[in-house]
């Protein structure tokens, strides 16, 4: 199935679309504060200390918001996930408004729920 191979290093084509668009995006909570295109890495968002997988994750700039942040013009993700979904939103809203600029920018589309059937059609193939 197209979008669905594994390459070498286990991601898929989708999932590897998806982590190139966003790191062409730029980090989210930058973008929200006015600053589009600050370079980023990727965040993969967490569900009990495991990651979702590659199509849950977020632009974040680092140093900044993703990790070693100032604490005031950057409150970091790691380690201060509480005070960092107080100042811009929760990992869930963040992933929504980056799904929507990378669906708008790059015509990618990528829906809810997305990973788990992913993962099923990737573990078939």
């Amino acid at each position: 199935m197209v979008g669905h191979a594994k390459g070498k290093s286990g991601v898929t084509k989708l999932e590897e679309q998806w982590v190139d668009a966003i790191v062409q995006l730029g980090c989210i909570a930058c973008y929200l504060q006015g600053f589009p295109g600050t370079p980023a890495e990727v965040h993969h968002i967490l569900d009990g200390g495991r990651r979702i997988g590659h199509l849950d994750t977020l632009p974040l700039c680092s140093p900044g918001h993703h990790r070693n942040g100032d604490g005031v013009r950057k409150i970091s993700r790691h380690p201060f996930k509480a005070r960092f979904e107080q100042a811009y939103a929760t990992e869930e809203t963040l992933l929504q408004i980056t799904r929507a600029l990378v669906e708008r920018r790059f015509g990618l589309f990528i829906g809810v729920g997305i990973d788990a059937a992913h993962r099923k059609v990737a573990a078939r193939g």
